[in-house]
């Protein structure tokens, strides 16, 4: 297919598929190799705020304070608080090598210490992400995530909240029920699909490989899923990072809660690091991804049907 200029599904947001773009040199993608980032044993030994322990007593995934925090709770300038969850007591082990139920476990830390930050007076909005690999702001090699509480609800987020309740009182209908109905009806960008959630490359992909992980029920928070849910959704991640790990590709992931009084659903997206942002982007934020959403989606079925 040729360049197409694609619109969000309900945002004013707007990206150029382009797949000739591919085609081109992309010296800067082999200058970092994927994770070359430098480890710290010492991290494995450092003082957990809250462990999650196996029978023996060993911990098997741990909280701890980010050492070098840009929001602190004694800090009014930058009020916040940062953790870091250490996924395993395995120092070179990828995310994608874990089991699903090492992936469960982390989840439900993650569920643990976000409801523990939005306790704290003065948070607003507790982010958890993954950044994977130096291209995608990974600083160490052991398998991590974070956990940011912030005093504010991102503008970003609030936007997209806003505009899903604007869809919704409009025509009285969760805009992500229609994006599930609309790809399902497309059937180009399905990547996995079960009785509980649904994986798409989406329509208007800011990154090559794209990924979003929608549950079907109209869940707000990534803690209010059923364990159902959170099962099959740790099933896709490993195997979409598995084949990321297997490209080469960097990446981050990230859960994106609802705003709270909003129209809105929980999603986990998949973010690929494959390109770097330039000009146009920058100065426009109109985004040119060389990957159609439809080639990454068919990439992907293909190492989940390996798998």
């Amino acid at each position: 297919m040729g360049g197409q200029l694609r619109k969000d599904y309900f945002l004013d947001a707007y990206v150029v598929i382009a797949p000739e773009r591919e085609k081109r040199p992309d010296r800067a993608a082999r200058i970092v190799h994927e994770h070359e980032a430098p480890g710290d044993p010492d991290i494995v030994q450092a003082r957990g705020l809250y462990q999650l322990k196996d029978q023996s007593g060993d911990w098997i995934v741990k909280a701890i304070a980010n050492k070098y925090p840009a929001l602190t709770p004694q800090t009014p300038a930058a009020f916040g608080k940062q953790e870091v969850i250490i996924e395993t007591p395995d120092h070179d082990v990828e995310f994608s090598d874990l089991s699903i139920t090492q992936i469960e476990r982390i989840f439900s830390v993650y569920i643990k210490r976000s409801l523990n930050m939005y306790h704290i007076p003065g948070i607003r909005y507790v982010s958890v992400f993954k950044n994977d690999g130096p291209k995608a702001g990974a600083s160490i090699r052991h398998a991590h995530s974070q956990i940011i509480g912030l005093p504010i609800v991102p503008p970003v987020l609030q936007t997209e909240a806003l505009a899903a309740s604007k869809y919704a009182a409009e025509h009285g209908r969760s805009v992500y029920g229609d994006i599930i109905r609309w790809e399902q009806s497309k059937n180009e960008r399905i990547v996995y699909e079960d009785a509980h959630i649904i994986a798409i490359t989406p329509y208007a992909s800011k990154n090559p490989y794209e990924l979003w992980i929608l549950p079907k029920s109209d869940t707000a928070t990534f803690a209010a899923l059923a364990g159902v849910e959170r099962h099959a959704i740790a099933v896709v991640l490993k195997n979409a990072c598995a084949f990321l790990d297997s490209q080469e590709i960097n990446f981050n992931f990230f859960l994106q809660d609802a705003v709270m009084h909003e129209q809105q659903r929980f999603i986990l997206k998949l973010e690929p690091r494959k390109t770097v942002w330039a000009g146009l982007e920058l100065a426009t934020a109109v985004i040119i991804n060389p990957v159609s959403p439809e080639a990454a989606a068919q990439a992907y079925i293909k190492t989940f049907r390996r798998s």
